[in-house]
């Protein structure tokens, strides 16, 4: 009889009882796909069918599992409220709806001395407001990150590693904004991905060359035209 695969639990517990009623915990990231993601069509050049042609074939990033793997790892912790965003003598202003909330703080510059700052971005980090306490199994820290492969955001979420399993308050998410950017950030936008990662020792070593080993290891991957990743090597994950 085949084993059922443990199941590990991720809490969020919400940090006050108006978080509890109206609070917007995370969610599974497939939930929180991009609209171009789910636009980009699985052929390229307008094509309806699978061409192989010198050693390629015409599939496009939408056929690429690790890539759709890497979006749809762990949680994601979504923005509660609209988030408006304008400039006021250089520096962005932040507005939102609700009086009894904060969404956006910001981090003192004295914190980040001599960190290069990504170009075409506001020089001085933001937080974003986390109202739930996350909790991990045992052993389990939280990588906190910006939402995998989602370039479209006007923001930049700084990453973080959590020990969550024994750290007792909200992790918050810090981030660059793009410089002069304005407009609405919307309820439900992605803030950060949130991916549990089981603390074990590693050791390193490098081999020595194995023309066999490297030699079947390519002449398996080219032995599928379609989906041959897929079909020979992938492993469903399952974030519910």
């Amino acid at each position: 009889m085949r084993r059922k695969p443990k199941v590990n639990f991720l809490e969020f517990i919400p940090r006050t009882e108006e978080v509890a009623v109206a609070g917007m915990p995370p969610v599974p990231a497939s939930q929180t796909l991009p609209d171009w993601y789910k636009s980009v069509p699985s052929l390229s050049r307008g094509s309806s069918e699978l061409i192989l042609r010198d050693g390629l074939t015409n599939g496009t990033v939408k056929r690429c599992v690790p890539f759709l793997d890497a979006m749809t790892a762990g949680y994601t912790a979504v923005l509660a409220n609209d988030v408006q965003v304008w400039w006021k003598d250089g520096i962005p202003m932040f507005e939102w709806g609700s009086p009894t909330r904060e969404m956006v703080s910001f981090h003192s510059p004295d914190q980040v001395p001599n960190v290069p700052v990504p170009e075409g971005y506001y020089h001085q980090p933001i937080k974003w407001s986390n109202d739930f306490i996350i909790k991990t199994p045992k052993n389990y820290s939280l990588f906190c990150m910006h939402p995998s492969n989602q370039f479209q955001l006007p923001f930049l979420t700084i990453s973080g590693f959590v020990d969550t399993d024994s750290y007792e308050t909200s992790v918050q998410f810090p981030f660059w904004l793009k410089e002069g950017w304005s407009g609405i950030i919307e309820a439900g936008t992605p803030v950060a991905q949130l991916i549990p990662v089981q603390r074990e020792e590693w050791k390193s070593e490098v081999k020595p060359f194995d023309r066999q080993y490297a030699y079947k290891g390519l002449e398996d991957l080219k032995r599928k035209i379609e989906r041959s990743y897929k079909s020979q090597y992938w492993v469903r994950k399952r974030y519910l």
